[in-house]
């Protein structure tokens, strides 16, 4: 992990409050934790039990490659997330999938180098929807980006 300087948390999620705002992408939501500032685009999804983005999917996270690219010294915790479809184990696996395609993405845009990123799957053990419905489920289907307090 990096050593930076002091994290303005209040700041930097205002400042990217208000690019996913113009921007215009749906449902993307910035919360502070303990971690950093951490965005979740809930409209950034994965087909079922699949961890291939399609074209608009990249396009979403050019706009975070753009973001990100405010914050050099910072490293960036990518966290993968399943409906809970299939077995935990293979839900476990196709998490980590996830949020691995979408940092070789940062990778291969220059955003990042490996090792300042922090790989996690959680499986479908935070869902932020109902999983008995196909709306919850596709929600559920997403990665977080945050921006680490390193």
């Amino acid at each position: 992990m990096t050593e930076s300087e002091y994290m303005d948390k209040n700041r930097i999620a205002s400042s990217i409050e208000t690019r996913l705002e113009k921007e215009k992408l749906e449902n993307a939501v910035v919360n502070i934790d303990e971690n950093g500032v951490t965005i979740t685009l809930g409209s950034i999804n994965f087909g079922a039990d699949s961890s291939i983005l399609n074209y608009e999917e990249r396009r979403k996270l050019d706009v975070l490659v753009d973001i990100i690219k405010n914050y050099p010294g910072r490293d960036i915790l990518v966290t993968g997330h399943t409906a809970l479809a299939g077995t935990e184990a293979g839900r476990m696996a196709l998490s980590e999938k996830r949020a691995a395609i979408v940092a070789e993405y940062f990778i291969v845009q220059g955003l990042k180098k490996r090792e300042q990123l922090i790989i996690v799957g959680k499986g479908a053990t935070e869902p932020v929807a109902d999983n008995s419905t196909s709306e919850g489920m596709t929600r559920n289907r997403r990665v977080e980006i945050t921006i680490v307090e390193n």
